[in-house]
């Protein structure tokens, strides 16, 4: 996405990321005027944020609802009471971006990152007096966890969670954690100025600031997007392809502009194979093929930016004979491709029930008139009740094109690889470098659900030759080998 591009969205989007990840920080990273550290002055810090705090959280409340009007009223408020509240500067600066007011929401936006040391100060100063330190961790590791979208993000949080239950009485490790969760942040209010500067057509501006909120938060997927258009759109390709280099090192694919580095691919004159689509062959040298497509997919109701979900066709290029597995998007190059290579498909196959992966199963279902395999506990996720329902173990045969199911729950209760000769559709249950995000399950706790899908992955997957290829629901293709040498998750 250019950075100038489709200004609602983009607004809506970066307002999402911080009330989804960064304005609930506030019980945690509580701000506060303060130049002198006297325990004096910090407590009558403490007395104006409390002052403020009612007008503010009702602000985020009416905000939240869609009440900007009602919003920008009790923001005022609060600055009124603590004129440096940086949060509610944050949303100010917000709402007049809303109203394309970009000189008065650059104001608010420089008013916020100046406060933000005298948040770090008092939060310091909260965290010595042990006032609610762990609580207010525990509670922003919490809505951290679930409003990402991210695999990765999700096992740092984990690996958090975890340290935090082990350390509950370190306010050395509380406040290291305070401090990453702070610089996650501040890169948010950085990227966000940065947009507006962009807007005011401040270019350069907005670069610097896209800079450094990327060197506070290397996984800030939006300010590396920006940086990679602004300078593709300078000439400097070869600059913004070792910025992706850095950003694909982070683990950030599946959060990736692809569209973008496919056009920074061309433009340095490189293959694009991969980016977009990928053509995947089995070891054996049969004739059995896949075709990987990144579709672009937004989750209902959600104003983030589009992640990349992999859809595959396998199908053997003698008989004709194809499935289609994890359609999560409707996609032009689907039918296209099965058209033009003649092929003729049997069934849609769904690794899992995730919205992203089973979008557009029923329009592919109905036009190509052909049943989707789900397994039993996904089957509900679906509008409709599937064609077929998937068992561990089984081998599915249409016609030739032999395929076996490995139930390996953990991701969701109905999670499935398929494997089909020494190529294997994992879904979101392995990546490169990564496992799927466990937990959200009603029925067991999240440390169940991991231990769950470690056990799927460690008995059933990792026995499998060595060069089997790995095909994930996000991101490229890889080995078994590799993920079994190189993946941290199964150390």
């Amino acid at each position: 996405m250019k950075p100038g591009e489709d200004r609602g969205m983009r607004m809506r989007h970066i307002l999402l990321i911080f009330f989804r990840r960064a304005v609930l920080l506030g019980v945690l990273f509580s701000c506060g005027v303060v130049t002198d550290a006297s325990d004096q002055n910090m407590d009558r810090a403490v007395e104006r944020l409390q002052a403020a705090g009612p007008h503010y959280h009702r602000g985020c409340s009416e905000f939240e609802a869609g009440d900007y009007k009602k919003a920008a009223a009790a923001f005022q408020k609060c600055v009124q009471e603590m004129p440096e509240h940086a949060y509610a500067r944050y949303y100010l600066a917000n709402l007049s971006y809303i109203r394309a007011e970009y000189s008065e929401a650059a104001a608010h936006m420089e008013r916020a990152l100046d406060g933000f040391a005298a948040m770090q100060e008092l939060t310091a100063y909260a965290a010595a007096k042990k006032v609610d330190d762990i609580d207010s961790l525990r509670e922003t590791l919490e809505r951290l966890w679930n409003s990402t979208r991210s695999c990765r993000d999700s096992r740092e949080i984990e690996f958090a969670w975890n340290q935090l239950d082990k350390q509950e009485s370190d306010l050395d490790f509380a406040s290291r954690r305070r401090q990453k969760l702070a610089d996650r942040l501040k890169a948010h209010y950085l990227y966000f100025s940065g947009n507006i500067y962009f807007q005011m057509r401040q270019v350069p501006e907005a670069f610097e600031r896209y800079q450094a909120a990327w060197a506070l938060d290397p996984r800030h997927a939006g300010a590396v997007n920006n940086i990679i258009a602004i300078l593709h759109g300078a000439g400097r390709a070869s600059q913004a392809m070792e910025v992706l280099s850095r950003a694909e090192a982070e683990g950030l694919d599946e959060q990736l502009n692809l569209k973008l580095i496919e056009m920074l691919h061309r433009s340095l004159g490189r293959s694009t194979e991969g980016i977009l689509r990928e053509t995947i062959h089995p070891s054996s040298g049969s004739p059995l093929e896949a075709l990987r497509l990144s579709l672009e997919f937004r989750h209902a109701g959600s104003l983030e930016p589009p992640i990349y979900v992999n859809a595959y066709i396998l199908y053997n290029g003698e008989t004709r004979k194809a499935v289609l597995i994890d359609p999560g998007v409707r996609d032009g190059r689907i039918e296209t491709f099965i058209r033009d290579r003649a092929l003729k498909l049997s069934a849609i196959l769904l690794t899992h029930g995730h919205p992203d992966h089973i979008g557009a199963a029923p329009h592919y279902a109905g036009l190509f008139q052909v049943p989707i395999g789900i397994h039993a506990a996904d089957a509900d996720r679906l509008a409709a009740p599937p064609g077929f329902l998937i068992r561990d173990g089984e081998e599915i045969n249409f016609d030739g094109l032999r395929i076996r199911a490995l139930h390996t729950p953990g991701h969701t209760r109905g999670g499935v690889c398929f494997l089909s000769e020494d190529l294997l559709f994992t879904g979101d249950t392995l990546f490169r470098n990564d496992i799927g995000r466990a937990g959200g399950d009603e029925e067991m706790s999240d440390e169940q659900a991991r231990k769950l899908l470690l056990t799927g992955i460690r008995t059933k997957l990792l026995p499998l030759p060595d060069g089997t290829r790995i095909c994930p629901g996000h991101g490229k293709t890889t080995s078994l080998l590799r993920e079994k040498t190189e993946n941290p998750f199964l150390k």
